[in-house]
C-alpha cells in the first residue's frame, strides 16, 4: 500500500500536531518505554519515535494508548480536554422543558388554591415531564436551534395538568 505524504508546515494541524510526542511522553508517567511497548503491542523503537515527534501515530495507537494511560485520545491530540459540560441540543431542549412543567405546576397549582403534599408533589410533575416528553417526540412541539421551545406545548401541558387534578384522590393535597 503506498503511503500519502501530506504537508502540514505552517497549518493548525501541524501547531496541533506538534506536542502530541510531548504528551505521550508525559502521560506514560513512570512507565517504561518497554511497558507501554508491551501494552500496545509494538517494539519500544516505535513508542520511542512517537515521543521525539519523528513519527505521527495513527488513530488506533492513540485510541489504545489513550486507554492504557487514562487520558481522553483528544488531550493526546490536541492538549486540550473535550469540554464534558457543553450540553447537547437535546439536553438543553430537556431542561427548557423542566422549567417549562416547573412553571405550568406552580401556576395551576395556585391558580386553583391547591398545595399538594410532599410525597404526591415528584410524581405529579413526572407525570407532567414525561408528557412533556411525550408531546415532544410526537412533534406536537418543537425545538429550536437555542434549545428554546416552540409551540402550544404549554396549553397542552395546561389541559393534562387539568384532566390530572380532577381525576386524582384528595390526599395528594394539602
Amino acid at each position: 500500500m503506498k503511503k500519502i505524504r501530506v504537508d502540514m508546515a505552517g497549518t493548525d494541524a501541524e501547531k496541533a500536531l506538534s506536542g502530541i510526542g510531548d504528551r505521550l511522553r508525559f502521560s506514560r508517567g513512570q512507565k517504561t518505554l518497554d511497558d507501554v511497548a508491551n501494552f500496545m503491542g509494538c517494539n519500544k523503537v516505535s513508542v520511542s519515535r512517537y515521543e521525539a515527534c519523528r513519527q505521527i501515530p495513527d488513530a488506533a495507537y492513540l485510541l489504545k494508548y489513550a486507554e492504557f494511560v487514562k487520558r481522553s485520545a483528544s488531550w493526546l491530540l490536541t492538549g486540550e480536554e473535550p469540554d464534558e459540560t457543553a450540553l447537547s441540543l437535546k439536553e438543553s431542549s430537556y431542561i427548557s422543558l423542566t422549567k417549562i412543567t416547573a412553571s405550568i405546576l406552580e401556576k395551576t397549582l395556585q391558580q386553583k388554591k391547591l398545595r399538594l403534599n410532599y410525597k404526591s408533589a415528584g410524581k405529579v410533575f413526572s407525570m407532567l415531564f414525561k408528557h412533556a416528553i411525550i408531546l415532544t417526540h410526537e412533534g406536537a412541539t418543537t425545538i429550536g436551534d437555542d434549545g428554546e421551545i416552540y409551540a402550544d406545548i404549554e396549553i397542552q401541558l395546561e389541559d393534562f395538568l387539568d384532566d390530572l387534578i380532577s381525576v386524582v384522590s384528595e390526599d395528594i393535597f394539602l
